[in-house]
């Protein structure tokens, strides 16, 4: 059985601040990511804290973690749980009136400084903490899309390997666009002809559907050599995106997104 122990734990709350979720049946809950944090009294740990509240009564009823700012020091009461091998807690409390912390006020303070990505071929890249990746634009032929590169890392060496790695990566995919789009609506073309044509609408082959759809953004995970790529429908879909991913042995998988 879990010992759990009651204490208040200070820390650091996620750059995505509070998180709301609930998967019926069960209720509503609050939880928040604290990192770095300490219990009281103790030494400052590196590795994530999560915390977790039941809300029978659902967000409304917790205004107190809708308002927390998200990387801030924050004070909490809380059930620790001290047997997890995942530090966990049950939420007690948001204590308003905290002490002062000098030493998580430093690393708040680092976690907000911008960080960003320079790179001749793709621009600015910058750092969004909520999602973990770097975003820019990359210009080309007179057309732009989103470029989003997955943090690795969280160093600064880590950060420019992540960027010297999607230069390199998405050098080598501007090249295959048109086969990737030809390839999605081959995909895809069966469930639009048969499922999402509207009947005054003309059918569409592998290529007019292909000519049809743009490139909205691509997602670059440098370590595994992997994209995923999002094109606009054009309506085919009713605004659907189109989501394809592409494998690091050249496979693709093209799906409907939101």
């Amino acid at each position: 059985m879990a010992r759990m122990t009651e204490t208040l734990v200070r820390g650091v709350l996620d750059a995505s601040g509070a998180g709301f979720s609930r998967f019926p049946p069960d209720p509503w809950c609050v939880i928040l990511q604290l990192c770095p944090w300490r219990r009281e009294g103790g030494e400052v740990v590196a590795t994530p804290i999560y915390l977790k509240r039941v809300l029978p009564d659902g967000p409304d009823s917790y205004p107190e973690a809708r308002a927390l700012a998200p990387l801030t020091v924050i004070t909490v009461r809380c059930r620790l749980d001290e047997q997890a091998e995942v530090t966990r807690a049950t939420l007690l409390s948001i204590e308003l009136e905290a002490t002062r912390d000098d030493e998580l006020e430093r690393a708040a303070a680092d976690l907000r400084r911008p960080v960003a990505i320079e790179s001749a071929f793709l621009g600015t890249l910058t750092l969004e903490r909520a999602l973990g990746w770097f975003r820019g634009t990359r210009k080309v032929d007179g057309t732009s899309y989103e470029v989003n590169v997955v943090r690795s890392g969280a160093s600064e060496e880590s950060d420019a390997a992540d960027g010297v790695a999607a230069e390199a990566l998405v050098k080598a995919l501007e090249p295959r666009l048109g086969a990737l789009r030809l390839a999605t609506a081959e995909q895809l073309l069966e469930l639009y002809n048969d499922t999402w044509r509207e009947e005054e609408a003309a059918v569409e082959t592998a290529a007019s559907f292909a000519a049809r759809i743009v490139l909205a953004s691509v997602t670059v995970h440098p370590e595994g050599g992997t994209f995923t790529l999002w094109f606009d429908d054009d309506d085919l879909f009713a605004g659907h995106s189109l989501e394809v991913c592409v494998r690091a042995d050249g496979t693709v998988d093209a799906s409907l997104a939101g």
